[in-house]
């Protein structure tokens, strides 16, 4: 079975919800000495989606992939283009991050805005699933699996737009981040589309989660450079430009990566 509808693949996306979220529950309610917390929590970022994952795939590898041929794939212009979208799309990103920063100033309400991030040994947990295990994982399932069954069966805009959607739907527990992270998976869909090997969408999806764990880092210095940049006109501009870099970064992949010849089942 090759097509996949979409109904399936939203009920995939749900189960992948579901199960990590019962899985991740299941960890927490383990009885632990209070010393060890930190490590439960830095292992219910782990295990939950390691288990969870691992049962949906089980399930996926009924569904064969398009086999996309490619004849060239320029490296140093494609590294190019990632930077310039993962850097863009992070500026497009901060007015949905900020939300209540520009609400609090522009409509006078009093949302309460969360202090600096601590750098924590223990963020190490998180630093290695968001660096290796989500990029792998996420892409093999809504790339590689999703968005290559969909293709069997709706075209490849249609395919683009349910996979992205259903990406974002899986960070639902971060209302916040929808938005940007049905940009990401557009992005990530035609560079998975485009270069036919999921191994490059792993890569820009990786390289985007390291900038988050930069930000973490050095959150002290993020902070005051955001402080500085404000919520006035500036800032707009800063999102403006992080529209112009991801469009430039689009444009460089699309440029570089030689049309595609031809697909087979």
């Amino acid at each position: 079975m090759n097509k996949m509808p979409i109904v399936v693949s939203f009920i995939i996306t749900i189960l992948l919800f579901a199960l990590s979220t019962a899985f991740q529950f299941l960890i927490f309610s383990i009885p632990v000495d209070l010393k060890y917390i930190k490590h439960i929590i830095g292992l219910s970022y782990i295990l939950p989606t390691i288990i969870a994952y691992s049962i949906i795939l089980s399930y996926l590898k009924r569904y064969k992939n398009l086999r996309i041929s490619i004849k060239e794939i320029n490296l140093g212009f494609v590294i190019i283009a990632f930077l310039l979208i993962v850097v863009g799309e992070h500026l497009v990103s901060l007015p949905f991050y900020h939300w209540k920063s520009l609400s609090n100033n522009y409509f006078g309400t009093s949302y309460k805005i969360a202090s600096n991030i601590k750098f924590d040994p223990f963020v190490l947990y998180k630093f290695f699933w968001a660096l290796l295990l989500t990029p792998i994982l996420e892409e093999i399932v809504f790339r590689y699996y999703i968005l290559g069954g969909l293709m069997k069966k709706y075209t490849f805009g249609t395919s683009l737009l349910i996979s992205s959607l259903l990406f974002s739907i899986i960070h639902i527990s971060n209302p916040a981040s929808l938005v940007p992270n049905f940009i990401f998976g557009i992005f990530c869909g035609i560079v998975y589309y485009r270069t036919g090997k999921i191994i490059y969408s792993i890569f820009l999806h990786s390289l985007s989660n390291l900038l988050w764990v930069l930000i973490v880092v050095f959150n002290q210095s993020y902070k005051k450079v955001l402080a500085e940049i404000g919520i006035g006109v500036f800032f707009f501009i800063i999102c403006i430009i992080g529209i112009m870099l991801c469009y430039f970064g689009a444009r460089i992949l699309l440029n570089h990566i030689s049309p595609r010849s031809n697909k087979t089942s």
